[in-house]
């Protein structure tokens, strides 16, 4: 799937509540603020009804302003409403699961190869790392190749995810992602609003330099 001038990338930004420098709930909000589109709510290692409790304050100052996601906790995203993110190794939901979430909401999955096997129905695929990160700082990167080859083999929108900063997102983007996800491009900033946005500013530069080059 190629991008294309007319399409506006998504921005995802992934939770780590531990690794905000602000409180995730504020720094969350600032991310929406600043162009943020999809917030995929992590926090894998909280227990579920405290998980819950986050969803639905992240949910609350949220609101219609960006799709929200919470990881492989189904039955979260049922009671609150929201899409799911699911791990590679996650079954995909059934067709009675999917009738209970909420229409029109996002189910992705992340991949860590090339070769996509039986991913049950997505909205998008969120392939990585794609560039060195230091939350996984023994794994070499999978790099801007095997991402051209993901998107290559992907009926599903691919999103690239790992080390992705302002630096680095439109070469994603030529690569023929069609969204990027960041944690610590955002949440280690002092100000996630403004980092946000110089993210946003260097995915609409690389969408317009793509349509250049195609025209």
């Amino acid at each position: 799937m190629e991008l294309s001038g007319a399409i506006r990338p998504t921005l995802m930004l992934v939770t780590d509540r531990r690794r905000s420098r602000r409180p995730i709930v504020e720094a969350v909000h600032a991310a929406v603020v600043g162009g943020v589109d999809v917030i995929q709510i992590r926090e894998k290692d909280l227990p579920p009804l405290e998980r819950l409790r986050l969803a639905a304050d992240i949910a609350e100052v949220v609101a219609d302003r960006a799709a929200i996601v919470i990881n492989s906790d189904i039955a979260a995203a049922i009671e609150l409403g929201l899409g799911v993110h699911l791990q590679e190794t996650d079954p995909s939901p059934d067709a009675t699961t999917r009738s209970r979430l909420r229409p029109g909401v996002l189910v992705g999955r992340s991949i860590h190869s090339i070769d996509l096997g039986l991913l049950g129905h997505c909205d998008y695929v969120l392939f990585g790392h794609v560039f060195a990160t230091v939350s996984k700082p023994d794994r070499p990167p999978r790099g801007l190749s095997n991402l051209q080859r993901a998107v290559a083999a992907s009926s599903y929108p691919v999103w690239a995810i790992g080390g992705v900063t302002a630096a680095n997102a439109a070469q994603a983007l030529y690569a023929g992602a069609t969204g990027i996800a960041v944690i610590g491009a955002i949440l280690d900033a002092a100000d996630p609003e403004a980092a946000t946005r110089s993210i946003r500013v260097a995915m609409d530069d690389g969408v317009d330099h793509i349509a250049r080059r195609t025209r």
